[in-house]
Formats: C-alpha cells, sequence, structure tokens
C-alpha cells in the first residue's frame, strides 16, 4: 500500500511544469526515458490543425507518461485530444487501431517557453516497439517547436482541418515529415534497478545516415545490446542529439541547428528521469565552424562539472574523422587538425571524468588516423550503417555505470 501511495504521489508532480528530481527513487518503481526527441526552433507554421506521431520505445513498461514542449513558442499553445494507439500494422504509418485507442487528455496548455508533463497513463508500451500519438493544435502559430531530423515518418494534416485524432484510417493526414512538433519525450516506469543514459550529440547520433523508420542509429545498437545482455537490464539509451548541432556555440540563430551542447544539456540531459549517465560524443561541428579547440575544450569541462555536481556520471567518445568531409565545408576539412587536439584533449584528460569511448579508433583507416576506414565510409563526416555498427561495437558496456 506504501509503494502505491509513493508512486501516486510520484505521477501527482508529472503535472508541475518543473525539472525531474534525480534523487534516489523512494520506491522500487520509477520513471525511465523509453524515447526523447530534443526540442528546436525553426518549426513550420502551424494553424488549427491534426500531428500524428510514430514513437519507437527503447523499452516497455505499463504506466507513461508523455513531455510536450513550447521551448521557443512565443505564446501559449493547446494541446487537444492527446490521444495513445498501436499502429494498426505494427510498423509505423498514418492508420492506427481503434482497438487500441486511449485518451490522455482533452486540453492541455502548455506555457510558452515550458515544457509539461501529461499525467501518468497505464497503457502497455512494446518493448522495442512502436507506439502512436496522436492531438490537435487549435490556433494559428507562426513557427513551432520541433525536432527536426526524427528519422521517423510522422503525419499532420492540412492546416485549417481541425481535430481529426479519432480518425483512425489515417486518410486525412496527407502530409510526411520526419520532424517531431511539440512531441519531446516518452517515460516509462520501470523497476528501480534500471537508469537512464543520454546521449548528448550531433548529427552522427541524431539521423546519419541510418534510413527513417528502421531504428539503425547507434544509439539503436547500442541499445539493442543492452536488451541482449544477461541479467536484468540496467540501463535505456534516449538519443537526446540535434542535427548541425555545436558543443560549445548557440546555432539558434540558423534555426534547426539549436542551442549548444553545453547549454541545453539541464533540460536535454538533466531533466530526464533517474540520468545515471550522459555520453558526450559532441565537438565536430565546432571544428567544421572555425572554433578554437580551447572553447570546445571548456565546454567539456563546464559539462564535467555540471553533471558531477547532479550526481551524473560523464562518459566523452572521442570524434570521428573530418578531413574528407569536403561535402560539408571547407573548414571540416581545414580544421581536421583541431580534431586531433580534441581527442588528444579527451585521451590525456579522461582521469577527470568517468569514462572514454573510442569512436575514433574504432572507424578510422588503418593507413591514415584522420580518414575513415572505406568500409564505414559516407560522405566523411558521417558513417554508413557499417560505420554505426561499428561505433554502436565499440561501447563497452561497463562504461554506462
Amino acid at each position: 500500500m506504501r509503494n502505491r501511495l509513493l508512486l501516486a504521489s510520484a505521477v501527482a508532480l508529472t503535472a508541475l511544469v518543473a525539472p525531474v528530481s534525480h534523487a534516489a527513487p523512494a520506491t522500487p518503481l520509477h520513471w525511465v526515458g523509453a524515447w526523447q526527441a530534443s526540442p528546436e526552433s525553426g518549426g513550420a507554421a502551424s494553424t488549427d490543425k491534426s500531428f500524428r506521431m510514430p514513437v519507437h520505445a527503447s523499452i516497455g513498461g505499463s504506466v507513461l507518461r508523455l513531455r510536450l514542449s513550447n521551448a521557443y513558442g512565443k505564446a501559449p499553445v493547446t494541446i487537444a485530444n492527446l490521444t495513445l494507439a498501436l499502429p494498426l500494422s505494427g510498423q509505423p504509418g498514418p492508420a492506427i487501431d481503434p482497438a487500441t485507442v486511449k485518451v490522455v487528455a482533452k486540453r492541455i496548455v502548455v506555457p510558452a517557453g515550458k515544457d509539461v508533463y501529461t499525467r501518468a497513463v497505464s497503457y502497455p508500451v512494446p518493448a522495442d516497439g512502436w507506439i502512436t500519438v496522436s492531438f490537435s493544435a487549435p490556433g494559428s502559430f507562426p513557427a513551432t517547436t520541433h525536432h527536426n531530423v526524427g528519422m521517423t515518418t510522422t503525419w499532420k494534416t492540412l492546416d485549417g482541418m481541425g481535430d481529426q485524432t479519432g480518425d483512425t484510417a489515417g486518410t486525412t493526414f496527407v502530409t510526411p515529415g520526419i520532424d517531431y512538433t511539440y512531441l519531446s519525450a516518452l517515460d516509462v516506469v520501470g523497476p528501480k534497478q534500471l537508469r537512464t543514459v543520454v546521449a548528448l550529440g550531433d548529427s552522427i547520433t541524431d539521423c546519419c545516415y541510418s534510413a527513417p523508420d528502421t531504428n539503425k542509429r547507434w544509439t539503436d545498437l547500442l541499445n539493442e545490446r543492452l536488451a541482449a545482455a544477461p541479467g536484468p537490464r540496467r540501463f535505456v539509451v534516449t538519443n537526446s542529439a540535434m542535427s548541425g548541432n555545436d558543443v560549445s556555440n548557440d546555432r539558434d540563430g540558423n534555426q534547426d541547428q539549436g542551442a549548444a551542447g553545453v547549454t541545453r544539456i539541464t533540460r536535454d540531459v538533466f531533466d530526464e528521469p533517474n540520468v545515471s549517465t550522459v555520453i558526450v560524443f559532441e565537438g565536430i561541428n565546432d571544428v567544421g565552424t572555425g572554433v578554437p579547440a580551447s572553447t570546445a575544450i571548456s565546454a567539456y569541462q563546464r559539462i564535467v562539472t555540471e553533471s558531477h555536481r547532479r550526481g551524473i556520471r560523464v562518459v566523452f567518445a572521442t570524434l570521428t574523422p573530418c578531413k574528407q568531409a569536403f561535402a560539408a565545408g571547407g573548414s571540416y576539412v581545414a580544421d581536421a587538425p583541431v580534431r586531433d587536439q580534441l581527442n588528444a584533449w579527451l585521451r590525456a584528460h579522461r582521469s577527470s571524468f568517468d569514462g572514454l569511448i573510442e569512436f575514433d579508433r574504432a572507424v578510422a583507416s588503418p593507413l591514415d588516423p584522420d580518414a575513415w576506414s572505406p568500409q564505414y565510409f559516407f560522405d566523411g563526416l558521417h558513417p554508413n550503417p557499417l560505420g554505426l555498427n561499428a561505433m554502436a561495437g565499440a561501447v563497452p558496456l561497463s562504461v554506462l555505470g
């Protein structure tokens, strides 16, 4: 009875607009992250339309909550008829199974610049499976908060079509995309030994180059390894990456490239539930935009200080090659030695943080340590699917905690 009361109290707190506490759980059941999409500015204008967004849950559960973000909004946004369902075919698409539809909330108002959790809802979340979130957004907004490159096909109605959340066949959801609008996280209640690991990264973690709807980014592949490991599962990895993101420079002026990793870490890592470890794999875009190594290193040090102050472990990953990244911009090639300086600093200072993953050595050419190994090469900046597999395989599971 006491545990049920404690869990009910924790559930009540999720309705508040406040960061999640990282204190030790008071009950054997606690929240963990099952999916995440970091909020960015630059979402398309919206006028009285509906959204249908499949979400791939890295871990299952029977109680969930959603996080809605209006982080970049200039006015409150109303989310109406927020519903859950399972996709009709078991795979993402606009059609949902009518027998599985459940209403989470008739109306939620998300203040400008804020995130809001829904109430806790009993619902069977399939492990390594899909769940579909639908809602309408009445009103007119010149721009929306979204995650630009979600690597999952999402669906919208046309402007002015109003609430179409009851359209289980999905015929009114005629506009596909790969972005997530207003929806930023799915959490589930899990056993006390299970902890969230957050990957803070850029496009190499966010999307590239995994095909949409396949869930084959290196973080997805790492979750597959964790699920297959013997014994009770201890960690689930959520993806807090953002394409084009710097670790040291805010790039909101470029819209979808977002706030710097060192700036957004409070919202995108520390506010995730029961975080044990953050994996920091950022800095290659700092190199590509001419940022000195000392500036990126200062951001690394701030991340370590702020994470350790909250009792969160910090694991860095060495930066992968960029000297062949001609298509990404000349600075990636010209400033490739800065990448070597950052990797040298990480290797020399590993005693000041909690672990190091050697992504660089996992994918670099044995003939040229500044170039990609040919079998892992995509465009000189991003790995191909074999490269993503090599990166996921290079993570020692013991480094997570």
